[in-house]
């Protein structure tokens, strides 16, 4: 005999508590902190945050880079802002212009879902992305042509060929 599975349907705040409904009908009232701590992280995310945090299919892999270089360059925006130093703003004027390029064209760039996903797997992924504009002489511009072929470079295979030289 096969067990009926019953799904939590929807759920709503109350308060202190949490009303859920499931399938079969049932409430249930759970308090508002366990909710938040046991469903929060993916319930109270919004698309961008859960793309960023726990997107692990190969469609998102692209979605996913574009969400955290966005997020690492507002980061750095907001760091500067909040230091109030001009003369810093200005000396990262063409990096910021740069950064902004690289996410604007990522958002077209054919990347390949391997360099996609191992690109998501480094920690500060538009400085990377950066570094690697600026240390390659070929491109005189950022379009969408360097960001595919500079975020396609960073493959998981050259890069250790390229360690191991």
């Amino acid at each position: 005999m096969e067990k009926e599975i019953i799904y939590l349907e929807k759920w709503a705040y109350n308060g202190d508590t949490v009303k859920l409904e499931y399938s079969d009908k049932a409430v249930v009232y759970v308090s508002k902190t366990d909710f938040d701590r046991a469903f929060g992280a993916i319930i109270g995310a919004e698309k961008h945050e859960i793309i960023r945090d726990f997107a692990v299919s190969v469609e998102n892999f692209k979605d996913k880079l574009v969400y955290r270089c966005e997020a690492e360059l507002n980061e750095m925006k907001e760091m500067l802002v909040e230091e109030g130093n001009v003369g810093e703003v200005i000396s990262k004027a063409h990096e910021i212009a740069t950064k902004e390029d690289i996410c604007c064209f990522l958002k077209d760039a054919d990347i390949d879902p391997a360099a996609a996903e191992y690109l998501n797997s480094i920690p500060d992924v538009l400085d990377s992305i950066y570094a690697e504009y600026l240390r390659n002489d070929s491109f005189l511009h950022v379009d969408t042509e360097a960001v595919t072929e500079i975020c396609n470079s960073f493959k998981p295979t050259q890069r250790r060929v390229n360690k191991e030289r």
